[in-house]
């Protein structure tokens, strides 16, 4: 066989070249990363497919991250932009969140007890964010979840919320000491505090004795009988000739009502400030359910105005009696003991030269077991029913009783300044026709609060 000199020179050239080549391979040298590429090119320990960046050695899983600097130094997919990692990039990085050194800080976090504006909004410790941090935070919003409950926002009376954080709902509008109807008290009228239009007291729920087991002369009185009443409110004293000049409104024709036509004794009763908290008088039967309908109320029933001079079976209602009626048939609103001139003004020993009624206000030892003035004496007081001396002998409704349902009279209860002894008894009736005045007839206005207030 013929071998070409210069071809055989070649393929020993060529071999050479290959051992050469497989020796340095063989040593860890640069040439072969041409033909099978270096997993490793930085140098930095991690691979090509973990480590994101090959071409630096500084970048690599588990690198300090350089917050801000545009590289992604610790292959966490991007510069470092939310340092506390709490999913909200940082203000520095364009993004929202107000601390991205704290990770319980960023918008929309929840409000914590920790001294810091979590949700980046600037109220600290205020989770409702009405500008008051709660009392568990040492703060003094009684409830962190409305904004309208707060110290010193406006309190809306009785609706069963705190607004204010003063320790409850608002029971005691007038500020008279004593706790609304509206809000479980016994304060009929919360809205005034002062004696005109607003010394009502509060009546419970409860039974009560009503008339007595006397035979004649007091045949209109029995039998005796039990009753039942709902709650409900009835003045502390007679309406007074200034309670009335303000219905009545004389200088206008917009009065709610119709001035008395009769002469008083004395003759500027009526008109005089000195007479201002004297119980009004010369009124019909008509007057007086039209001044009590000019505030709201309606005149009291017998039954209510009966129970209202001698007390209830109970006196704080027949639930939760906090003290019994020891006297629930007493005779006067004070007791057994007769009619002196320290608890009534009432006739003979105690009637003076001109009798007259007195101040509604005065008599306070005779008040009423539920503490009522004058029910004994100074002037007598329109009811709302119509009268039968024989009603209690037929009445078969001992619950809320309302009297007849008609009748050519009307009934009027208490007694009068120039009355006996015997006229002042709380089951006392009396009637007159409903245009009937005097000047010893007067009113009280009573408030149902269950039942409706409509005049028979």
């Amino acid at each position: 066989m013929l071998m070409h000199p210069s071809g055989s020179s070649w393929f020993r050239g060529a071999l050479l070249m290959l051992v050469v080549i497989s020796i340095a391979g063989g040593q860890g040298g640069c040439l072969p990363s041409l033909f099978f590429p270096d997993p490793d090119q930085d140098r930095d320990g991690f691979e090509e497919g973990e480590d994101c960046n090959d071409f630096n050695d500084a970048i690599h899983p588990g690198a300090e991250e350089v917050p801000y600097n545009g590289l992604d130094d610790d292959c966490m997919d991007g510069d470092l932009i939310d340092v506390d990692r709490d999913g909200v990039a940082s203000f520095m990085a364009a993004g929202q969140d107000c601390d991205d050194l704290d990770p319980l800080v960023y918008p929309g976090a929840s409000e914590i007890c920790d001294g810091k504006p979590n949700r980046c909004d600037g109220f600290v410790d205020d989770q409702d964010r009405d500008g008051q941090p709660s009392t568990d935070c040492q703060g003094s919003d009684c409830n962190d979840t409305d904004a309208t409950i707060q110290f010193g926002a406006l309190e809306i009376p009785y609706d069963g919320i705190d607004q204010d954080c003063d320790g409850g709902d608002l029971k005691d509008v007038d500020g008279d000491g004593h706790i609304a109807v509206e809000a479980g008290g016994t304060d009929c009228n919360d809205r005034l505090s002062d004696l005109e239009n607003s010394a009502e007291i509060f009546i419970p729920a409860g039974r009560f004795v009503m008339g007595t087991s006397s035979s004649d002369p007091y045949s209109d009185e029995s039998p005796q009988h039990e009753v039942y009443l709902s709650g409900y409110c009835i003045d502390s004293h007679e309406v007074t000739t200034r309670e009335y000049r303000s219905c009545a409104n004389l200088e206008s024709d917009e009065g709610g009502c119709p001035p008395p036509d009769a002469i008083f004794v004395p003759e500027n009763y009526y008109a005089s400030a000195d007479y201002d908290l004297y119980p009004m008088v010369n009124v019909t039967w008509d007057m007086a359910v039209a001044f009590c309908r000019s505030v709201g109320k309606t005149l009291p029933t017998e039954a209510q105005w009966e129970k209202a001079a001698r007390g209830g079976l109970c006196l704080d209602g027949d639930a939760g009696c906090a003290e019994p009626n020891l006297t629930p048939t007493r005779t006067y609103p004070w007791g057994e003991d007769e009619p002196t001139c320290g608890l009534a003004n009432f006739g003979a020993p105690c009637v003076e030269e001109t009798p007259q009624s007195r101040p509604v206000a005065d008599y306070v030892a005779g008040r009423s077991p539920s503490g009522i003035l004058n029910m004994a004496g100074n002037v007598s007081e329109w009811v709302n029913d119509y009268y039968s001396d024989t009603y209690y002998e037929n009445v078969d409704e001992y619950m809320d009783p309302a009297g007849p349902s008609s009748g050519d009279m009307k009934g009027f209860r208490g007694g009068a300044y120039s009355s006996s002894s015997a006229s002042v008894r709380s089951a006392k009736r009396n009637s007159g026709y409903e245009t009937t005045f005097g000047a010893s007839l007067g009113f009280r206005c009573a408030r149902s609060l269950s039942l409706s207030a409509e005049v028979p």
